[in-house]
């Protein structure tokens, strides 16, 4: 006969103070910064425990490549988001931070061109490159 005191009988989770279904969370979609993740399980006879993790996301120009890589619609726009990123990075890793910045901002100006551009790929993108400059603007 199965106990009817012992296994889980809910669990919540929470991303930031809000709920967040069962899943896979896609962090790039989340803002840059500092997050809390909460789990909290009861079991069947009403004990309760809870952990907390606090991560930070961030930004890099290998992160950015790997989401055009992920989430580009077809390989013309894989490589026009990317060669334009790669210029940016070229231009930051020889100290031309002032021609990194161009280059990012030409390339957020080919982001909102680009049609059929997923729309979380957009935002991350749009995001990710403004953190880039602002990361290259305060040295």
């Amino acid at each position: 006969m199965p106990s009817t005191t012992s296994g889980v009988a809910s669990t919540t989770a929470t991303l930031d103070g809000r709920a967040v279904a069962p899943g896979a969370l896609r962090l790039y979609q989340l803002a840059l910064g500092e997050h809390t993740f909460v789990v909290t399980s009861t079991d069947v006879a009403g004990n309760t425990g809870t952990t907390t993790l606090t991560f930070t996301t961030d930004t890099s120009f290998a992160d950015m490549r790997a989401l055009i890589d992920q989430l580009a619609s077809n390989n013309g726009q894989r490589t026009r988001l990317t060669d334009q990123l790669n210029g940016a990075e070229k231009s930051a890793a020889r100290g031309a931070t002032t021609k990194a910045i161009r280059q990012l901002r030409e390339f957020k100006d080919l982001v909102r061109r680009e049609h059929e551009l997923d729309g979380d790929l957009r935002t991350a993108l749009l995001r990710d490159a403004d953190a880039m400059i602002n990361r290259l603007s305060t040295g």
